[in-house]
Parts: C-alpha cells; sequence; structure tokens
C-alpha cells in the first residue's frame, strides 16, 4: 500500500483542485488498499471509477497512485454531468451548481494523465450504457478482456438514497473480489448506506470511515 509520505506528497501538489483538503488522505487509502487487495485476490485489476468529480482533484489523485500501483492499462473514469444539473444536499447551505467551469476545470487538471478518461454524462447513463460495453486500447490490446476489471467506486454524484443505490448496484457487477465500494456523504444517504451494508447478493463488508461519519467503505467480495 502507499506510504503515508507519498498520500502527503500527492495532497500538497493537488489539494488546492479539491474541496476536501487533507481528508482526501482516506479515499487515497482506500483507493490503494483496494489495488492491493483485488491483486492478492488473483483478479486483474484495470479500471477505476469515481462518480462526482467537481473540479476533478480527487480523481487526478487517484490517477497518481494507479501510476505507481496499478498496471499500465488502468483507467481511472471520472463521471459528472456537469452543466448545472440539480444537484441534491440536506440542506440550502450545501447547495452548489457545477456548471461548465467546473467541466473544464476538471479537464484541465486531469489532460496530463494518460490513465484518466472523463465521462461528461449522468451517472445513470454511464452505468446503463457505458459499462456493460466498454472498452478501451493500450499498446495494440483491448482492454477489458472480461467482466469483472474495477477495484475502486467512489460514490460522489447525487446523495439521494435512491441515486446512490442505483449507483452502487450499477458498478457492483463489474467489481473485482476484494475490490472497494466507497460512499462519500454516507450520512445524507443512511437508508442506502444500510441497506448495502445488510446486502446478501454482493456481500459488502463496512471496513472502516476513518472515524468520519461523512464516508463509509465496504469491501466487495464474491
Amino acid at each position: 500500500m502507499i506510504s503515508q509520505d507519498r498520500i502527503q506528497a500527492i495532497l500538497d501538489r493537488l489539494v488546492e483542485y479539491t474541496d476536501g483538503g487533507a481528508t482526501c488522505a482516506l479515499p487515497m487509502r482506500w483507493f490503494s488498499r483496494a489495488l492491493e487487495q483485488t491483486s492478492l485476490l488473483g483478479g486483474l485489476a484495470e479500471g477505476a471509477v469515481e462518480i462526482g468529480v467537481r473540479g476533478g482533484g480527487l480523481s487526478a489523485m487517484f490517477c497518481e497512485i494507479a501510476k505507481l500501483e496499478a498496471p499500465l492499462q488502468f483507467k481511472v473514469m471520472s463521471v459528472d454531468p456537469w452543466g448545472g444539473a440539480p444537484y441534491f444536499a440536506p440542506s440550502p447551505a450545501y447547495q452548489f451548481v457545477y456548471d461548465e467551469a467546473w467541466y473544464v476545470k476538471a479537464k484541465a487538471v486531469l489532460a496530463g494523465y494518460e490513465n484518466s478518461i472523463l465521462f461528461c454524462m449522468t451517472a445513470e447513463s454511464f452505468v446503463t450504457s457505458v459499462l456493460p460495453s466498454f472498452r478501451w486500447w493500450h499498446k495494440g490490446i483491448e482492454h477489458p478482456g472480461h467482466k469483472r476489471f474495477l477495484s475502486f467506486a467512489y460514490l460522489d454524484g447525487c446523495h439521494e438514497n435512491t441515486f446512490v443505490m442505483q449507483e452502487a448496484l450499477g458498478v457492483l457487477p463489474y467489481m473485482l473480489p476484494g475490490a472497494v465500494l466507497a460512499v462519500d456523504n454516507a450520512d445524507y444517504c443512511i437508508e442506502a448506506v444500510t441497506m448495502l451494508s445488510a446486502s446478501r447478493r454482493y456481500k459488502l463488508e463496512c471496513f472502516e470511515n476513518g472515524g468520519d461519519p461523512h464516508r463509509a467503505a465496504f469491501t466487495f467480495t464474491l
């Protein structure tokens, strides 16, 4: 797994592009853990998904870790409709408008990463239309060559229970054993997080929130 010193170095360089500040260290550790777990279980991790990208800072942090620890063909897929799409939050104080200006910011910060792919679309479109048939090429080879290829998914889009469940159930069929499913703003969608914790179909183990009730992470096993 990535060292704390390396995490801090990535934070220092990219923190200005996020709204999470030092708290971004926790999802970075989860991402690194996911890569390690899927590898130990014999899976070929070729991708990760972040839903709800804002300015692209956290996706860039994932790209940095992937360069160090993931296979060369690994892609970080960043999904957000931008365009001023309605954003659910529990109070007016947390209402934001993520318009085209945020899309431009995300493209700028991620432009230097060849392991980054941006999808300007809703999460629903991504999980129903893109994931079932998505392929890319790396050094003359088509990837992925199998159905389960995701090591990590970070859900930080719309925090309404229905949308969180839709996103989770959309990515889970493509996740490898040992992969990590993380939910940001978990205290906004407690019903969805509780349902995921109790899932029998997907055997999700809630392993950590780092002492932060704002987030929840699950290890996925077949």
